[in-house]
């Protein structure tokens, strides 16, 4: 494992990074039962928070807005994800509550606070008072969350270099206009 970053807060996206689901053919849980911690990810997080990190998640969940779910059981896997996770963080003598701020959820089809723009991750850095260059987004869409990372002045990182403990950073920009 490679040093952990110079960030003070690390900001995760949730499905692909986080969790994965647990239905066949469907990107993101919908509801509660399906869904499961990414163990490399849950890994990831522990060292972050005994190492002092502050962690916030930020996650596209557009489901509602095109019919496939509900707001409500959308927030209910939300809510069983962090259950899930304190969970899991307890079993290591961690206490997930001490260093995760908040989750971000952009309900939406588009907008501002929907990745790859950067308003979800421009609320938790202002709301908690850090800068840009203290904050790293961590996800697997290149275009989502590497363009959010971008356009909020951030650092990105590869979730899957994230699950092995690699954390060189991709520096040059997304393909994308801001």
């Amino acid at each position: 494992m490679n040093d952990l970053p110079p960030h003070r807060l690390v900001i995760l996206d949730l499905d692909g990074t986080c969790r994965r689901c647990t239905v066949d053919g469907q990107p993101c849980p919908n509801d509660v039962g399906e869904q499961e911690l990414i163990p490399e990810a849950v890994d990831q997080i522990a060292a972050l928070l005994q190492a002092g990190y502050k962690i916030g998640f930020a996650t596209n969940q557009a489901g509602p807005a095109y019919g496939f779910s509900t707001r409500h059981r959308v927030w209910g896997a939300i809510e069983e994800f962090k259950v899930m996770l304190a969970l899991a963080l307890r079993k290591r003598d961690i206490k997930w509550f001490e260093g995760v701020i908040t989750v971000m959820v952009s309900w939406d089809k588009a907008g501002y606070m929907r990745k790859p723009q950067p308003g979800m991750l421009e609320v938790l850095m202002t709301q908690y008072g850090f800068e840009p260059e203290d904050a790293l987004m961590i996800g697997d869409s290149l275009k989502a969350d590497r363009g959010a990372a971008f356009n909020a002045g951030c650092d990105f990182l590869l979730a899957e270099d994230w699950h092995s403990g690699d954390y060189r950073m991709i520096q040059e920009p997304p393909e994308l206009t801001r």
